[in-house]
């Protein structure tokens, strides 16, 4: 871990502060994440990820002992740890959902296809294409309620389900079946 984000740093000095910087808080930092992720293994990825995030802002840092850098790794690795155990639930609730959701899809686009070959093709899929194919077909959520979901924009919301319903429609073997007619 020291070693990915050492090479993020251009000089040797710079490198030597960010050793003891990882040295110094890397403890803290689990024991912050850990107290929010309650999973040791959830807690590391916390960290790692927190630390990526401070490599890219560490000439921002300056002394590292000093309370305000304290301060600073600690919201780093809190913000980190939350949008984790965010990203957990929100997969393991989607996921979980899936599998045992009898709902039909509420768009006309694909209702030629059967539940189980669309949960099918939409496990298939990225995470970032099946949940909004998810949320907006399987649940009903208008793209106002799926961005305040997703932390996203509306319009990041349309653009994903234009990409996501290209993607869907490619893994059903829709595109050839309308490009033939």
């Amino acid at each position: 871990m020291i070693g990915i984000t050492c090479a993020m740093i251009d000089t040797e000095d710079e490198k030597r502060e960010f050793v003891a910087l990882y040295e110094g808080y890397r403890k803290l930092m689990f024991y912050v994440a850990n107290d929010i992720l309650r999973d040791h293994t959830l807690a590391e990825d916390a960290v790692q990820e927190a630390f990526l995030r401070i490599v890219k802002n560490f000439r921002k840092i300056g002394d590292i002992s000093c309370p305000r850098t304290k301060a600073f790794v600690v919201i780093i690795t809190k913000n980190t740890a939350k949008t984790l155990i965010a990203k957990e639930n929100r997969a393991k609730v989607l996921h979980e959902n899936l599998l045992y959701t009898s709902a039909q899809p509420a768009d006309d686009t694909f209702s030629d296809v059967s539940y189980r070959s669309m949960v099918r093709a939409m496990l298939q899929l990225p995470e970032i294409h099946r949940d909004v194919l998810y949320l907006a077909h399987i649940y009903g959520y208008n793209y106002k309620e799926i961005s305040s979901l997703l932390s996203i924009s509306v319009e990041a919301v349309k653009k994903r389900m234009q990409r996501s319903k290209a993607r869907l429609k490619e893994v059903l073997g829709m595109e050839k079946e309308e490009n033939h007619e």
